[in-house]
């Protein structure tokens, strides 16, 4: 490439070396990285030349592997040249209480994602040097709170980000300026598990959330306000929607009227905490016809008899999809299969029955004719 301009060789080696290092993934960061040549296999790359480091380098750091003592090792280098930090795209950490893990939070400055679901518990000052060095770039953050209290104002700073994973529940959130927040881009929320303390719960109900779409939430507590005041606050813009909670709530949420635009909503296991059917008539019933809900998933049968669900109510359904699901193959199988006599009473009413691999039940008549 002699005759190439600089620009044009600077790009073409920088796409090369993207592959070559390839420490992470370009296209979807929140997936796990691919498995990649070992660490002195990419040094050897940056000690081709100093044109080879310059630009080789921002790949390898660009999503360090902080274990062991490299943890250690990586705040080291990034106090002797704190512009290596600007190159760190997504952190992971299982450990983030000491102040090692303060000062690597704190250099990476152009942050898009940052891991820490099953790692320790965040402390609010980690959280706060989170958002005061990456906020404004900061896309996916995933973490569990410790205990204690967090200002809600420390949300505030991260004005980029689209989906947010949180474990709450052993820390008191203070909505001291919730109300002037606006998550401008968050796009999907992960909130769970809810006992108790429901005070994220109350704080995310006054923040503005323009952009949700996508909510999983696993709510545990007969704190049935809670609740009521996050969906009416943000009920009306959700398109997917994946909850646990518990049995004695359900009457007072009156899901598909607070929810009018869902598409899909998901009632994963371990739901109920009684022996009775979580999903009632009461519960499936809604003021005016709901013309958004096109599938709805559960982990069992939750819906104990088909006439409970008005078909005229739901104008857009076409599925119901049971991951416990499991079509028999003989005809003996057949026979005894309770799956079949309820999936044939739902096609009655134009809506399919299906396993946990999207497949539906096929009646022997119709088989038998397609033969």
């Amino acid at each position: 490439m002699a005759s190439a301009s600089e620009d044009t060789r600077d790009r073409v080696w920088s796409r090369v070396f993207s592959f070559a290092i390839n420490t992470t993934e370009t296209h979807q960061p929140s997936s796990t990285p691919p498995v990649s040549e070992s660490r002195e296999a990419h040094l050897a790359i940056l000690l081709v030349s100093k044109y080879f480091n310059r630009l080789a380098l921002p790949y390898l750091y660009e999503y360090p592997k902080l274990v062991g003592r490299s943890a250690a090792l990586m705040a080291a280098q990034l106090l002797k040249r704190p512009e290596l930090g600007s190159f760190i795209k997504i952190l992971s950490m299982r450990h983030v209480a000491t102040d090692i893990h303060l000062h690597l939070i704190s250099s990476a400055m152009n942050l898009r994602e940052f891991r820490g679901i099953e790692s320790d518990h965040l402390s609010p000052e980690h959280f706060k040097a989170l958002g005061l060095a990456a906020g404004s770039c900061l896309q996916r953050l995933s973490f569990n709170f410790s205990r204690g209290d967090v200002s809600v104002s420390l949300f505030a700073r991260f004005t980029e980000l689209r989906e947010l994973i949180v474990s709450p529940s052993t820390a008191n959130f203070i909505p001291d300026t919730a109300s002037n927040i606006v998550l401008s881009k968050l796009h999907t929320l992960h909130v769970g598990p809810v006992y108790q303390d429901t005070s994220f719960i109350h704080a995310f109900s006054v923040i503005q959330l323009p952009a949700l779409r996508t909510l999983r939430i696993e709510f545990y507590t007969v704190n049935a306000d809670a609740i009521i005041e996050f969906f009416n606050a943000h009920g009306s813009a959700l398109t997917h929607l994946s909850i646990k909670f518990s049995y004695e709530l359900l009457s007072n949420l009156k899901l598909f009227d607070v929810c009018p635009g869902l598409v899909e909503v998901e009632f994963p296991e371990s739901v109920s905490y009684s022996d009775s059917a979580p999903l009632t008539r009461e519960t499936l019933t809604c003021a005016t016809p709901h013309k958004s809900l096109v599938k709805v998933v559960m982990f069992s049968d939750m819906i104990a008899d088909p006439d409970d669900l008005d078909p005229a109510m739901f104008p857009a359904l076409r599925e119901i999809q049971i991951q416990a699901c499991k079509w028999p193959t003989t005809e003996r199988e057949i026979s005894k299969s309770d799956w079949v006599p309820l999936a044939e009473a739902w096609l009655k009413q134009g809506i399919r029955l299906t396993d946990s691999d999207g497949q539906h039940w096929v009646p022997r008549v119709k088989r038998a004719r397609g033969r």
